[in-house]
């Protein structure tokens, strides 16, 4: 695969999760009693593939990838997070430290989303 190829699909994939967060993030924020099922859904299902070490989905394994070494430069354990994260949305728990989290992962999804975008547009980062 072309470089270019490379990125085109490392911006697609985390796009589409950046989005995904970003939606869920604005309805508990807004309304967290009211959140739209099928996005609440696709999330605790994000979260439970994200926190599976042994996923063979090559698009969890890329997401897993991004959020762990953010994480880990931030000096986090992003496993114990993603398995907190997953524990608090089955409770429904969506306290501080829950979205805190949750804005945690979409931002280094979102940043390596715009790092793929920089670099399709032929600006290295």
């Amino acid at each position: 695969m072309s470089e270019l190829g490379l990125n085109s699909s490392i911006y697609r994939v985390t796009r589409k999760y950046v989005d995904l967060l970003n939606c869920y993030l604005v309805e508990i924020r807004s309304d967290p009693n009211s959140v739209n099922k099928d996005i609440e859904e696709k999330v605790v299902d994000l979260f439970r593939n994200l926190a599976q070490e042994d996923s063979t989905d090559p698009q969890i394994q890329m997401l897993a990838v991004i959020i762990e070494r953010d994480f880990r430069l931030r000096g986090k354990n992003a496993r114990r997070l993603l398995g907190e994260v997953l524990i608090s949305l089955a409770k429904n728990d969506l306290g501080r430290s829950t979205v805190a989290e949750l804005e945690m992962v979409t931002a280094a999804l979102s940043d390596e989303c715009s790092v793929s975008l920089s670099r399709m547009q032929g600006f290295d980062q």
